[in-house]
């Protein structure tokens, strides 16, 4: 299946579940991957028949689809994305060395710098992900998004759990309540 067409099926005509090769069609994956990875993240084995929730299935994607990709596929219809999601461009100076090296790592993961970047400060947005969810409005839907999907977004005051993006860095916790 065409990958625009795939990332607009998976978040544009979502359903609750999927079968093992509906998911492997939608993501590119064999089904014996999918299934690999879907007992990874949801701890339990996966047969044939298993279904796969739309929450696993979107955060393996994720895993196989850039910010950009998944973007540029939605076209108009990006909005659906959390606000804070959504791409926005960024204009840095830093010395010609550190462009050199970030192009030399984005080339070596046969990806785009835009991509390589966004993955390489995911581990930083980790680290400030606990701050950020209490003080900027959005943040915890754009960050979690797709595990917590827009109507199940929790607050702070009862939010607790370690976050993992698959393939993107270590877990952070999340703050158990509200800030004073």
């Amino acid at each position: 299946m065409d990958r625009a067409v795939a990332i607009r099926r998976l978040i544009l005509q979502r359903q609750n579940h999927y079968s093992l090769s509906e998911a492997a069609d939608l993501i590119g994956w064999s089904i014996s991957k999918i299934a690999d990875e879907v007992a990874a993240a949801e701890l339990s084995p996966v047969g044939a028949d298993t279904p796969i929730p739309w929450q696993t299935l979107a955060v393996l994607a994720a895993t196989e689809w850039s910010p950009q990709m998944i973007e540029e596929a939605l076209g108009s219809d990006a909005d659906v994305l959390p606000e804070l999601s959504r791409l926005v461009d960024l204009v840095v100076r830093l010395p010609q060395y550190q462009i050199i090296a970030i192009e030399a790592a984005a080339r070596k993961h046969h990806t785009t710098v835009s991509e390589f970047l966004s993955r390489y400060l995911l581990d930083q947005t980790c680290t400030e992900a606990p701050t950020l969810i209490r003080t900027v409005e959005g943040f915890q839907e754009a960050y979690m998004w797709p595990q917590v999907a827009k109507r199940e977004t929790q607050t702070p005051a009862n939010f607790g759990v370690k976050l993992a993006r698959p393939g993107f860095g270590p877990a952070a916790e999340l703050p158990t309540s509200s800030p004073a």
